[in-house]
């Protein structure tokens, strides 16, 4: 049933565990585990992702897409993926692509591949070796790529990563060709589909935990912006009827909640409506004369081709507006230098575009800098219909200071050094006059 890989990781699983078991301080640490896995918290929503599982086994053995030789395959991707995702639901939370991600991934071509690196594996002797030296390699790997001043290992470290990768690959390959028969059987065939269909069906649990934690989140929330328990109580469930399973909405109307002061029923109905309102504005935006400035839903995705994806225009204070992007790394490091584009106005109409660029490496702002040039010559095209001159580009390359009126507007580039003299940002401003 098991194949030599699997053995070897068993056996050195097994090792690992007698060693940090005969730890005093680590069985008690683990106790302490146990204790908090007893937790009505964690013990409904584990036991709805069991049921979950043998719910899903049960349709696919319906329609012949599952049996018994399934078993192992099954306990892997239950241990593997579906108590890693929810166990790691906080960051699925933070990530608004995770669900079309997961998707592609199950889709993708790296999962035939990584089904031919398991289903071709190496003779035990070999696989005793091997597993622990990836395990190795790995963090090695996670270690080094956490500090500047060991790049040069950690690029290394993913060479070797890379040739051992392309050695599995290959042997999977000649494996393959010499035992093709064996590998087309139907019974291979399911070991390829069932784990990809258990996924495919855990997505919609794994969305409705997502749902209730970004609902716990935002009722817990209430209480700052909310005070008076009746007007909470109402919000709440007026909430649940109105956004239901769409958490994005959810998120934005609470943002708004937080911003407006909250006395009676009517003021949570009006932030309801101010919601549904920008939404629709979103689906279509009102024209906005250029001399008063730009509409946010135009302009707010002139950048978004280049990974600068804009959150939602919203009011900060009073009818001060503004939206942006979350910074966008360019290079490798902890400490990589980043760049940023914001909007900025009123509830009619954007008054300003910026984009930012935070230079805390200058010793590889040069990439940092060729960017930006890119980015505002994309901006200043999107923003006024012409092309960006050669002396912003310039500006913007060498982190020089310039400006210039075109027709109504002003456009700068601006170099400002940080207190501790270790970075500086420059900054490109498209702005009403």
């Amino acid at each position: 049933m098991f194949n030599s890989r699997e053995i070897a990781l068993a056996v050195w699983l097994l090792i690992l565990a007698m060693w940090l078991f005969s730890n005093k301080e680590i069985r008690s640490a683990f106790s302490s585990v146990l204790d908090g896995f007893s937790k009505t918290v964690i013990i409904i929503p584990f036991s709805l992702l069991v049921f979950h599982t043998l719910l899903s086994v049960w349709l696919l053995s319906e329609v012949g897409m599952w049996d018994l030789s399934q078993v192992k395959n099954t306990v892997f991707w239950f241990f593997g993926v579906a108590a890693v995702s929810f166990f790691r639901l906080n960051k699925i939370a933070d990530d608004p692509d995770y669900f079309k991600n997961a998707v592609k991934d199950n889709l993708k071509i790296i999962v035939l591949l990584q089904f031919l690196v398991s289903f071709y594996t190496f003779n035990i002797i070999v696989e005793l070796v091997f597993v622990p030296f990836m395990a190795l390699l790995g963090g090695m790997i996670a270690i080094s790529q956490r500090d500047e001043k060991h790049l040069r290992v950690y690029k290394a470290l993913n060479k070797i990563l890379e040739f051992v990768g392309l050695t599995i690959i290959a042997y999977a390959a000649y494996s393959l060709l010499h035992s093709f028969q064996e590998f087309v059987q139907f019974q291979t065939f399911l070991d390829l589909v069932v784990p990809i269909l258990l996924s495919m069906l855990l997505l919609p649990l794994i969305y409705l935990f997502h749902v209730y934690m970004v609902y716990e989140v935002v009722f817990v929330g209430m209480r700052f912006s909310v005070k008076d328990e009746k007007v909470r109580a109402y919000a709440k469930k007026s909430a649940i009827f109105k956004y239901k399973l769409n958490v994005h909405s959810l998120r934005r109307w609470a943002d708004a909640l937080s911003r407006e002061t909250i006395l009676t029923f009517s003021d949570v109905d009006n932030v309801h409506k101010e919601i549904g309102r920008l939404a629709a504005e979103e689906k279509n935006p009102p024209e906005v004369p250029f001399d008063q400035g730009w509409s946010p839903y135009k302009i707010a995705p002139a950048l978004e081709c280049a990974g600068l994806k804009m959150g939602h225009y919203k009011k900060l204070y009073q009818d001060d507006w503004s939206a942006s992007s979350p910074y966008l790394k360019i290079g490798d490091g902890f400490m990589a230098n980043e760049i940023a584009y914001y909007i900025e106005g009123d509830s009619a109409a954007v008054k300003q575009l910026k984009l930012k660029a935070d230079i805390s490496e200058p010793e590889k702002s040069a990439e940092a800098h060729q960017f930006l040039s890119d980015l505002a010559a994309l901006l200043h095209l999107q923003a006024l219909g012409v092309e960006m001159g050669k002396g912003f580009k310039n500006a913007i390359i060498k982190g020089s200071k310039k400006e210039r009126r075109v027709n109504t507007k002003m456009v700068r580039v601006s170099t400002d050094p940080w207190p501790n003299n270790r970075g500086y940002g420059v900054e490109f401003t498209i702005s009403n006059v």
